[in-house]
């Protein structure tokens, strides 16, 4: 069966078997993307987010439990949403089931836009471009190393250092 985009997620093994891989204890996603994720982006106090392919949105819950004021999530995976509406609490997050290329959003509603392992659904020129469109500015790219101190086994450490994992835009919205 061939898959577009976050539809890879409705098949229900391949969603299992990566919910699986996302408990473990040193997963990419909390080891290697996190920590350098989250020194870019900065405290989220009193901020608008939107996620775009925000999956379960275990991230808006935290970025809420942080402090932000509101979290949206786009996620164009019908299981993945289901899952996501059970994660946020209903007062301030919430997510749209929607492909990410379907999806105009408001340019003024949001102070951060973030998106995590989403580079399948669009070139880095769609991006930038699209940033740009909305009244942010581009200040860095930066691709995720592992460090050290995140992982307990020394093996994974290792191996992981040989794999580029993720490259992460940082953009400061300066109007709209």
């Amino acid at each position: 069966m061939t898959y577009k985009g976050s539809q890879f997620y409705d098949d229900e093994q391949l969603l299992n078997k990566y919910l699986e891989r996302r408990r473990w204890n040193e997963n990419a996603n909390d080891t290697i993307e996190k920590p350098v994720f989250m020194d870019l982006i900065g405290d989220v106090t009193e901020k608008n987010v939107l996620d775009l392919g925000c999956g379960t949105a275990a991230f808006g819950k935290e970025l809420l439990g942080l402090g932000a004021r509101s979290y949206t999530g786009i996620e164009g995976s019908e299981k993945m949403v289901e899952l996501a509406q059970e994660t946020l609490p209903k007062a301030n997050g919430k997510v749209i089931h929607t492909a990410i290329e379907a999806w105009e959003f408001p340019a003024s509603a949001y102070d951060l836009v973030v998106g995590k392992v989403i580079k399948y659904h669009r070139t880095i020129e769609d991006y930038f471009g699209g940033l740009q469109k909305a009244g942010f500015v581009i200040e860095s790219l930066k691709e995720s190393k592992p460090r050290e101190e995140n992982f307990h086994n020394p093996e994974t450490y290792h191996r992981r250092m040989k794999i580029p994992l993720f490259l992460l835009i940082k953009a400061r919205k300066v109007w709209g």
